[in-house]
């Protein structure tokens, strides 16, 4: 695994009989949870949603942080806290979240220490958004661009009440008027991307690159030489 350099793949590459992204794993609802309400039907409803380019800004109190401060991170926290929705990665130690973003690609890592790739194998997205960047001229002021569909990014970040350890307020959510494919390659070259930034930091409940992910991957094999 540790010689493993992860690619970026067209999002095609990894479609559903409903022609959404797979991504894995998602995280789990409890028992008797409507398919609608579960991670899958979320998923499903967010990636059927139109989406446009957004500049999305928030007031820091002081400094924020040592560290890359994600927007994409900060909308899983929220889609986690909002709308009561309890899920968890059960026994998974690693596993992703829906959100209503534009989707760069899909980075599929291998379903086993060989190096082979399953249909389970995990399947990272990699979220149409950029890092926070202060705002020249507006001190204290952040923003971050992304391509979503705008209410859902309103109604998660009403969920956000810090950037990293700070207290935060006054979100906004706003156009920017630039044209789809320009936005996007905007957001790309400022996104940092898996085998080529190792500050690659996409909102996952871990990191992806230690014990947890090869604890993942032995599962996987257990799960697929039980089929067997």
């Amino acid at each position: 695994m540790s010689d493993f350099v992860p690619t970026l793949s067209p999002v095609l590459d990894f479609l559903d009989d409903h022609g959404t992204p797979k991504i894995h794993p998602l995280p789990i609802a409890a028992h008797g949870t409507p398919f609608e309400e579960r991670p899958q039907g979320v998923w499903r409803a967010w990636d059927a949603l139109p989406k446009t380019p957004l500049m999305v800004s928030v007031s820091v109190d002081g400094e924020p942080d040592a560290g890359d401060l994600n927007l994409d991170a900060a909308l899983s926290v929220a889609t986690l806290r909002s709308s009561e929705r309890y899920w968890s990665g059960g026994s998974n130690d690693v596993w992703v979240t829906p959100l209503p973003l534009a989707l760069l690609g899909i980075v599929q890592l291998p379903g086993s220490s060989a190096g082979k790739r399953t249909d389970r194998s995990p399947r990272l997205p990699v979220w149409a958004s950029t890092v926070f960047a202060p705002v020249s001229g507006q001190p204290g002021r952040w923003a971050a661009l992304c391509i979503g569909h705008a209410d859902e990014v309103r109604e998660l970040l009403s969920y956000i009440h810090e950037v990293g350890k700070r207290p935060a307020w006054g979100w906004t959510v706003e156009p920017l008027p630039l044209p789809m494919e320009q936005a996007r390659a905007l957001i790309e070259a400022q996104r940092p991307m898996p085998g080529r930034d190792a500050r690659w930091t996409p909102p996952y409940h871990h990191d992806w690159v230690g014990a947890a992910l090869e604890k993942l991957a032995a599962s996987e094999r257990a799960a697929f030489a039980a089929q067997r």
